[in-house]
């Protein structure tokens, strides 16, 4: 959720300081001029926050997702969930696994080159 509140005076700026902090909001500088920059951060935001909640808790405090790779970016995706696990140094182990059978039937999958990678 989002608020956008604009104010006047320095006293409302500490009180809206004090209850952003209470609540550990994010607060972003003075928009004016900026308002498609603010726009664009808090669209992406969501997109990640939704895309956390797909993935599913267990036990441990692991999220876990599962998707689709194709067996030719299997290792490209090894390596970006490492270099991602490494930046941030998590303490939880990141993982890349096949998931057993059964599974449903596979999404469609072509090569792209140059020309074709506008259709897809």
């Amino acid at each position: 959720m989002v608020f956008v509140i604009f104010y006047k005076s320095a006293t409302i700026e500490k009180k809206i300081v004090k209850i952003c902090d209470a609540f550990s909001a994010r607060r972003y500088p003075d928009l004016s001029g900026q308002w498609e920059d603010w726009l664009w951060t808090v669209v992406r935001e969501k997109s990640i926050y939704h895309t956390l909640n797909l993935f599913k808790s267990d036990v441990s405090g692991m999220l876990r997702g599962e998707g689709w790779v194709v067996k030719a970016s299997i290792t490209d995706a090894r390596r970006a969930i490492a270099g991602a696990h490494n930046r941030y140094e998590s303490a939880m182990p990141s993982l890349l696994e096949k998931v057993p059978l059964p599974w449903p039937t596979p999404p469609t999958y072509f090569e792209t080159n140059s020309f074709t990678w506008a259709f897809q």
